[in-house]
This record gives structure tokens, C-alpha cells and sequence, in this order.
């Protein structure tokens, strides 16, 4: 615990040092301090951020130490040290320094937990040493300490929390014209600026009235403790359960397996957190799993948690934590193994991922026995979200960008943030922390807080693009207007062809906006379960007449076949047992996501150094993001520019041997596109439908390879190109899956000899073989990509022609891919090609017909409508 609490521990006394040397500045002697600046006290204080104070709030309780944001800069007038008043929210603190004899014993702390402490004694004699004053305050401190953490159970999470729940809210007022304004009146005053003109879909706009919500008791027997009741109370208001939160609990109660499926903001977390807490009143050793499928939804829920137990004397010793890839490995240091040994033997909640639990936590088996022994509950939120894959990007720069040029809003761009799951982990936290607490105005954000965080009280939710499903559609509407609040969800259409046909098919506003939702389905791919029986062989020898038949018969039919074929039988425990091939650790074999790499080799580190050279030698280096090789084929090339949060960063070296690229900050007003030659070669066929007697569209493993011949330099704000650089890049190069259709030779020679470029042809057959995938089977475009051949490469590869589609960001199995998919429907996919080009009224290819919206490397250039038009018409038409 010592180990842990040192630096705390030093950071406070300089806190309270800064804190009352200013207040002796400002003529103090003793009692509150006039409010302070936080910004003021972080200057004085390099190592210090406003976590940290909210920390020193939540140990010496808010009576001690207080926090509050003011728009006002009604203290300006009373401190000196304080700059001149602006229209943003400021964050101040407020310390009560003691007041005590000069022969009395030191300032007892009260017995009862922090958040309900009640003022220590007073006595009137006043301290005028300031030496006096702070080590009064650090001996309050470290008392205070000693009693929210008796054993040594502090970790980060726990500090983590206590930031969260000590950060105030930012709380808008008077100067906030916006605030009065209803939601009806900022649609009207949208299509009163100088920029609108007849943008919103008349017949694609719907209010949905809220609904009256209906209450019920729960039965006799699900009777819940009072010291619950009243924890519900003093944190979330609630005084009674609504109808499906309590027909919910009753069922747990009476030992049921649920799954609940309602609205967003519905009250879902209190349909497990109450049986939870009413679990660990009964039986002290039970141990709890939740399962999130993001750290940031865990992140927010430890803190709803734990605010719940705060309120329950009998349940303060309880520890929960989080535990996922964010917790410290026990390989680093001693500190970090016993943070994890701490929360794997005394956390009675532990919220993880199905990533940590599948690599982590289940083939440990012998160090986790105890928690799994003593496990009654687990729970696994946002069901839904387990399928397909995670959402794409969207880097901010331009809306900060924007802020900063107008004098009324350039106060708002400190509050406006990024948010992404390639982020390090303690940014991801500082971000989530600015959310939760409301300390932020704006998040452009990725589909990484698309599920049920609840990041404050949003107004509005902007959607660049229209979501693939229903459920993401209302997942992401439902960040805003928590609370009972009224909110806009707002649909920007994209010229995407699937954004395209949804638009023209909105003359019924349920196109968009619809409530229909597809059917829960539940299936068992057979590579998968053999993969996890592996997994489960490894953490114990399996059975098959005994205990374990029944797991077995709920893989396949045939129980011992499928034994036989993946497991090895072990004469001396008379258990089948993991097979050599996925040992030492079958369980990092198996990829179980597909937005991650299947080992850290595949996966490519961005990292910032302290100078601008881009020598091996740099000193001073952070890591900034980590990505997958397929993003990183496009993203990371030399002399480029990156963004990160709204920053750019120049790219500096790219070494594909140890998979880094070393950037240094660049503050420059442009953005690039790399310039390369994309190679995508057909490797082995998986899959393959022939939808006309002389043509095969083959599914199966592809290699792509990039290398950078330079880049574009394009302003940030004008879109314009303004320069073309040559520079080479390292060749990178990795492996996907995708979709090709071989072009016979007959094909070229006919393009040739009716003067079209087989190149350019080709280039245009793809884009609208792309597009017509998206359409038919439902996916994003940001999904896939194909080869972009320009005049900068002339001729082609050696490789036989194709056409070609693969996915950015494979699947982790076969089956989750869209382009395996789309196999079953290969000749309308083809057909509907051949249509959008055929029927296009476009003079040279347009977003309609060959162009893509985004994704082309080429920018759309380098096409050949015509060409592409008779490579599909004789690929569908047998005529050659």
C-alpha cells in the first residue's frame, strides 16, 4: 500500500504548500481559503492535474476541500492571482485550512467514512505559521488516508474512482443563451442560418413523444434490504421501479436466467445492480462478473457501482474494480502484481471484457479457483453489440479548428474532445473522466461510446452517416436525453450509397427512424467451439461420460468425434486434454474480436518524441495510439501527417521491423494522402459462387502491400490539394480477406482494341462492385476497400487481372465478414453494378455510378466510366 500511496501522498503536500502560501499572499490567515484558480494551481504544480485535486476532495471529504466550476469570475476581484475574466467555465478550489491550539494534539478525523464526515472539531486559536498550517493539513490528509484504505487494496481504479465522483459537473448559467432554447426552437433556428437551404427531410423528420412511464412493486419474496432503497434514493433519485425493471428483478430473485432487451435509458443497470448489492448483503463471499464489451462502458459503471455501495454501511468493505487490459501487467513490477493479486483475491465485483476473460482470467484457472468457486451472478451488458465489428473513425480538427477563428465561441474549444479506442489507457481515462463529470461541451467520437455510458447530460447527438442497423441507430440517438430530458438526434446523410437509398426511400419516415429491430439469434459455428474446447481442455481435463457430457452435447451431435479430432487423450488422468498445437497458451490463439490484433505482432505502436529527430536514439518517447496493420498500411507513411486528438504530428520514420512509426508534433494547417502503389493478390480460396456459366466470384485469403511513392499536402480548410511531394515509404504489407473476379484475357484484348484502359477500367469496375456489396449486404464502405490504380503506376502487376474487394479489418472467424456474404448473393451484387453505371446520367462516373464518396487513394481520378461499364456487361452477358 505504501508503494502505492507514496506519490500520492508527495503530490498532496505540494498541493497544500501552493495552497497556503497563496492564501498568506492574498491576506488569509487561517479558515477558508478565497476560491483559487485550479488552472492557477496547476501551473505552480507541474505534476499535478485536476484528478489529482479531485482526489484530495473525495479523502478529506467536500466540507474540507471543494470543487466548483463559475462562468461569473465573481472572485476575480478578491485574488490577484486570478487573469482576466473570459466567457468559459472556470474550475476552482476551495480549502478550509485548521484552525487549532498551538499545545493541542492534532486534528482527530472523524470515524465515519469520507463521503459522510462531518466537520472536525474547531478551535479558536489560529495557526499563523504557514508550516503549521500544512502539516496540520498533510496530517489530516494521510489520517483520512489510512481510513479509506486500511489494507492495501489501493489501486488506480479505486483513485479513478474518487476523481470521477469528486469532479463536479459542469453547470451551465445565465450567459448559456442556448439553455432556453427547446429543442423545437433549435431546429427553427438551424434552418435560419445564412448556410441552410432545405437540408432536413421533411418526411424524414419525426418527434418521438416521450412515453408515460409505468410503475410496479416487486413480488413479496424479491423484497429488497432498506439500506438499498435508500442508496437508490440519495444517488439516483429513484423512489420506484418501473414495470419492466421490476418484472426483471423478480425473475433473478427466483434464480432465472433473463435477457433484457428495452429502450436506451430505460434503467437497464439497475435491473442487475440491485439484485448485486442485495446478493452481497446475504452472503458477504459471493463474487460477481460483469462482462462490457468496452473499457470506457466499465469505466463509468465502476463508478455507478460504487457510488450505490458508498451509500450502504454494511456493504463499505466491499471492493470492486475493473480488471482488463488497462490494469498494469503483473510482469512490470512488483506494484503492478500485487494490484492484480489484490483484485483477483479480494474484489467481490469484478467488471471485465470478453478479451480479459478469455485470455486472462479463464486459463488461470488455478489462480482464479477461489473467485470462481464463490461466483453466484454474472452479467453481460450491451448483448446486442456482439456481432459483426466496432465502428470506424471520425481523428476532430475540424470543428476546434473552426472554434478557434470565431471570437464568440473560441472559449469552447478547450471543451471540445476526441475520443477513440486506439487512444493509451491513461487518456482514454483523463477523457472519460472530462465526460462523466460534464466538464466537456462536445465529443467527436467513434462508435466506442455508441453503447450505454452515460457521458453526461448531452442535448444532442450529431450522426455522420446513417447507422447500418436500427439498434445502432437508437443506441447512438440514446446518448442524448438520459435524464428525462428533452433531445435532437440528428442524421447527417452521406453521399454512401447506402446513405443515398436510405434518403430516397424517406418519404416514410420510418425508413430511418423505424423501431423495427431484427430477431436475437443465437448460433454455434463449429471452428469456434472446437477453438473454446481447447481453451476449456487447457484450463481442466475433460470428461466426456461424466460431468462434462453435457457441455459437450451443447457443441455438436457428435460428442466423441469431435473429441477425438481436437482434444488428446491422456492415459494417465483418463481425460482428453489440450493438444500440443495450441500450447503454451491456446487461449492467445484464438481471437475472439475482430476489431484487435491476434497477437501484438500484428499490431503497429505510433510514437511521439520529444525532439525532431528521427533517430532510434530519440529520448523522451510516449506512445500515442496503437492501430492494427491495416489501418496503419494507408495511415503511416513518411513525411506524412498524423492526427491524434486534433493534433497533427509529422511523421518521421517508419520502420516496419519493429512495427513504429516515430512522429514529432507539427503544427500545421494541412492534412496528407499517401501516394502509393496497392497490390492486392489473391492468395486462397475459401469460398466461390458462379452466377453465370463463364464467371466466378471467389472468396478467400488475400495479401495486401503498400508501397509510399509520396504524398499530397491538402489544405484542411479549402479541401485543395496545394502540394504534390515524391518521397519513398518502406513497403508494409498484410493479410485480409476479400472477394475477386478473374477477368479473361478476352476481356483486355477487347478494351484494348476499342481503345479503353484495361487500368482505368478496372479501377472503375471495382469502385461499383464495392458499392453495390455495400448496398445489398448491408455494410459500411468504411469497411472495405479495393486496389486504386493511378497514372503514377501505369502498368500492372505480373498477377492475372481481377477485380478485387477486401475487408480493412478482417473478422476474426470466417463467418463475420460481409464479404463472405456476399458469395450468396454474387450475381445481384454484379447485376446491381452494371445498373448504377448503365442508368447514371453522369457525363465521366459520379458518387452515383463509379465514384466513391471516400476511401479512394486516387481521388476518384484515373476512371474509366465507359470501361467499367463493358467489363461488367460482358462479365454478366456471355457474348465473347
Amino acid at each position: 500500500m505504501e508503494t502505492l500511496l507514496l506519490p500520492l501522498r508527495g503530490r498532496f503536500k505540494a498541493f497544500a504548500t501552493v495552497c497556503v502560501f497563496i492564501a498568506l499572499k492574498t491576506g488569509g490567515d487561517g479558515g477558508s481559503i478565497c476560491p483559487i484558480k485550479v488552472q492557477i494551481i496547476l501551473q505552480s504544480v507541474p505534476t499535478l492535474t485536476a484528478d489529482d485535486i479531485a482526489v484530495f476532495s473525495g479523502v478529506l471529504g467536500s466540507h474540507v476541500l471543494r470543487l466548483f466550476w463559475d462562468a461569473n469570475q465573481s472572485f476575480n476581484d478578491n485574488n490577484p492571482d486570478l487573469d482576466g475574466a473570459n466567457s468559459q467555465h472556470i474550475l476552482y478550489a476551495s480549502l478550509l485550512l485548521p484552525r487549532q491550539s498551538e499545545h493541542s494534539t492534532p486534528i482527530k478525523a472523524d470515524q465515519r467514512p469520507v463521503k459522510r464526515q462531518r466537520r472536525s472539531q474547531v478551535i479558536s486559536a489560529t495557526i499563523a505559521d504557514p508550516v503549521l498550517q500544512i502539516t496540520a493539513l498533510i496530517s489530516l490528509f494521510n489520517t483520512r488516508l489510512e481510513m479509506l484504505f486500511p489494507e492495501a487494496t489501493c489501486c488506480e481504479s479505486l483513485l479513478a474512482r474518487l476523481a470521477s465522483e469528486n469532479m463536479p459537473r459542469q453547470t451551465l448559467t445565465h450567459t448559456d443563451t442556448m439553455a432556453k432554447l427547446s429543442m423545437d426552437d433549435i431546429v427553427v433556428e438551424l434552418q435560419h442560418q445564412s448556410f441552410y437551404c432545405g437540408q432536413i427531410i421533411e418526411s424524414a423528420s419525426i418527434v418521438d413523444p416521450a412515453v408515460e412511464a409505468q410503475y410496479a412493486s416487486l413480488l413479496e419474496h424479491s423484497k429488497v434490504d432498506s439500506s438499498i432503497w435508500a442508496a437508490l434514493r440519495e444517488t439516483r433519485g429513484i423512489e420506484q421501479l418501473y414495470s419492466h425493471q421490476a418484472q426483471a428483478i423478480d425473475y433473478i430473485m427466483q434464480g432465472h436466467d433473463i435477457v433484457v432487451s428495452t429502450a436506451t435509458a430505460s434503467g437497464k443497470s439497475v435491473i442487475y445492480q440491485l439484485p448485486i448489492l442485495g446478493l452481497l448483503l446475504r452472503d458477504p463471499q459471493a463474487r460477481i462478473l460483469i462482462i462490457y464489451p468496452t473499457k470506457a462502458l466499465a469505466q463509468d459503471q465502476l463508478a455507478s457501482l460504487n457510488e450505490l455501495i458508498l451509500q450502504i454501511p454494511a456493504l463499505r468493505h466491499v471492493l470492486v474494480s475493473t480488471l482488463d487490459g488497462d490494469t498494469p501487467s503483473a510482469l512490470n513490477s512488483a506494484q503492478d502484481r500485487n494490484q492484480r493479486t489484490a483484485i483477483r483475491q479480494s474484489a467481490s465485483v469484478i467488471l471485465t471484457n470478453p478479451d480479459t476473460l478469455h485470455v486472462a482470467m479463464l486459463p488461470g484457472v488455478a489462480r482464479w479457483q477461489t473467485f470462481w468457486a464463490c461466483l453466484r451472478m454474472v452479467v453481460i451488458d450491451e448483448l446486442h453489440v456482439y456481432q459483426g465489428r466496432l465502428g470506424q473513425h471520425l481523428v476532430q480538427r475540424e470543428i476546434t479548428d473552426y472554434l478557434s477563428t470565431s471570437a464568440d465561441l473560441r472559449s469552447l474549444r478547450s471543451q471540445v474532445m476526441s475520443y477513440r479506442g486506439g487512444y493509451a489507457p491513461r487518456e482514454r481515462r483523463e477523457i472519460e473522466a472530462a465526460m462523466f463529470s460534464g466538464r466537456t461541451r462536445m465529443v467527436v467520437a467513434t462508435s466506442a461510446l455508441e453503447l450505454g455510458i452515460d457521458v453526461g447530460s448531452l442535448d444532442a447527438v450529431i450522426m455522420v452517416g446513417i447507422p447500418i442497423t436500427t439498434a445502432n441507430l437508437w443506441q447512438q440517438a440514446g446518448r442524448a436525453g438520459r435524464r428525462s430530458q428533452t433531445a435532437l438526434a440528428l442524421v447527417i446523410a452521406t453521399s454512401a450509397p447506402v446513405d443515398r437509398h436510405a434518403v430516397a426511400s424517406a418519404e416514410n419516415s420510418q425508413a430511418v427512424f423505424g423501431h423495427c429491430f431484427a430477431p436475437a439469434e443465437i448460433t454455434t459455428d463449429l471452428a469456434i467451439s472446437t477453438a473454446h474446447l481447447q481453451c476449456a481442455a487447457f484450463e481442466r481435463p475433460i470428461n466426456v461420460e461424466g460431468v462434462d457430457s453435457g457441455f459437450i452435447n451443447e457443441i455438436c451431435d457428435s460428442s466423441e468425434e469431435l473429441v477425438r479430432n481436437v482434444l488428446t487423450w491422456d492415459a494417465a488422468t483418463l481425460r482428453w486434454i489440450c493438444p500440443m498445437s495450441c500450447k503454451p497458451w491456446p487461449a492467445a490463439k484464438v481471437s475472439i474480436r475482430s476489431t484487435r490484433p491476434t497477437n501484438e505482432e500484428d499490431c503497429w505502436q505510433v510514437v511521439t518524441t520529444s525532439n525532431s529527430s528521427s533517430s532510434q536514439q530519440s529520448v523522451g518517447r510516449r506512445v500515442l495510439e496503437e492501430m492494427e496493420a491495416a489501418r496503419a498500411l494507408f495511415a503511416l507513411y513518411e513525411g506524412g501527417i498524423f492526427l491524434h486528438r486534433g493534433q497533427t504530428y509529422s511523421i518521421d520514420l517508419v520502420d516496419p521491423d519493429t512495427r513504429t512509426a516515430l512522429v514529432t508534433h507539427a503544427n500545421v494547417s494541412w492534412h496528407t494522402a499517401k501516394r502509393d502503389h496497392t497490390d492486392v493478390v489473391p492468395a486462397l480460396a475459401l469460398a466461390s459462387a458462379q452466377p453465370w456459366p463463364h464467371v466466378q466470384y471467389i472468396y478467400g485469403d488475400v495479401e495486401i502491400a503498400t508501397t509510399g511513392i509520396g504524398y499530397r499536402r491538402i489544405d484542411s480548410r479549402t479541401r485543395k490539394v496545394v502540394e504534390t511531394v515524391d518521397r519513398a515509404s518502406p513497403r508494409l504489407s498484410t493479410k485480409s480477406r476479400g472477394v475477386w473476379i478473374d477477368i479473361p484475357a478476352d476481356v483486355a484484348r477487347k478494351l484494348v482494341q476499342s481503345d479503353y484502359s484495361v487500368e482505368t477500367s478496372i479501377h472503375g469496375a471495382q469502385h461499383a462492385l464495392l458499392a453495390a456489396i455495400c448496398s445489398v449486404i448491408g455494410c459500411a464502405p468504411t469497411l472495405l476497400s479495393t486496389e486504386c490504380i493511378g497514372q503514377e503506376m501505369p502498368h500492372r502487376r505480373s498477377k492475372p487481372l481481377c477485380l478485387v474487394v477486401f475487408e480493412l479489418s478482417p473478422a476474426a472467424n470466417a463467418e463475420d465478414g460481409p464479404l463472405l456474404r456476399s458469395v450468396a448473393r454474387s450475381r445481384d451484387i454484379v447485376e446491381l453494378a452494371l445498373h448504377c453505371i448503365a442508368t447514371c446520367t453522369c457525363d465521366d462516373g459520379c458518387t452515383s455510378c463509379v465514384h466513391l464518396p471516400i476511401g479512394c487513394r486516387k481521388q476518384n481520378q484515373d476512371i474509366d466510366r465507359a470501361g467499367a461499364q463493358l467489363i461488367l456487361q460482358w462479365l454478366t452477358l456471355d457474348i465473347l
